[in-house]
């Protein structure tokens, strides 16, 4: 399978719940800009089309130390996420709720397509000069070439496997899912939690299995342990981690609170 650069980050979706989601970035996911004319019965709207979720490629090295480890989507992933009942997604622009170009529901201005590739993104944006001048510009320029989507993950929606070089590998099954699809100018790194704490899963369902057959993973354990023991953090620096989330998370919802009302 061919190589795609991608990158994933943990969202907190809503500080006040504390739901965590997924998101990827790809670059250079065949985003363009489109004219409809009226021959077409339009009025010569721009569309933006792309393809946020990429099929059958692995992604860049994700995650760090020990959590290091590679993903791909397997065809049909999305399936289910697109044909839900309630689905209501939205494309935005830079994952920012403010910059609304579309959504599935509705206004129905965002169309998602799911082909054998991937799923394929076809977008109305509203004709405002705040959009032609910070979202259609930077496109049409190719200042903004990436795509992104956010994304929910069940626990079965997953499997790992170690690949020819020793290194884990994620293969997503199942999107359950989707809250939005849209251009983003650069991708940014930030955490890779819900995917290490299906990782933990995979690893202590192994362990488990191994210690019924009288087998003993003290080592793989001591190893882990002095790794997370070595990582190092910057001053004020919150790394959320697969061992201690929930309160790392609560540190984090504290120090955004205190931010934003202090």
């Amino acid at each position: 399978m061919a190589k795609l650069n991608s990158v994933i980050e943990v969202v907190v979706r809503d500080i006040g719940k504390g739901d965590l989601c997924e998101r990827r970035y790809i670059q250079g996911g065949k985003l363009e800009l489109r004219s409809r004319g009226k021959e077409e019965g339009t009025t010569g709207e721009r569309v933006i089309v792309g393809m946020p979720i990429v099929y059958g490629r692995y992604s860049e090295i994700l995650g760090g130390g020990w959590g290091r480890f590679r993903e791909t989507i397997k065809p049909g992933a999305a399936t289910k996420a697109l044909s839900r009942p309630d689905a209501d997604i939205r494309a935005l622009f830079n994952h920012d709720s403010n910059f609304v170009l579309g959504r599935s529901v509705g206004s129905h201005t965002l169309t998602l397509t799911e082909t054998d590739e991937g799923v394929e993104m076809e977008v109305v944006p509203p004709d405002t000069q705040m959009v032609r001048d910070f979202v259609i510009a930077p496109i049409e320029r190719g200042d903004v070439d990436g795509m992104s989507f956010s994304f929910d993950v069940p626990p079965d929606g997953d499997s790992w496997e170690e690949d020819e070089e020793g290194r884990m590998v994620r293969t997503i099954t199942e999107i359950s899912k989707l809250y939005d699809v849209g251009p983003v100018t650069f991708p940014a790194y930030t955490d890779t939690t819900a995917a290490m704490r299906s990782l933990d899963r995979w690893r202590k369902g192994n362990n488990e299995k191994a210690n019924e057959e009288g087998g003993s993973n003290g080592g793989e354990e001591e190893m882990r342990d002095e790794s997370e023991k070595g990582e190092e953090r910057a001053e004020g620096e919150i790394a959320i981690t697969t061992s201690d989330t929930s309160d790392r998370l609560r540190k984090l919802r504290e120090m955004y609170l205190e931010k934003i009302i202090g």
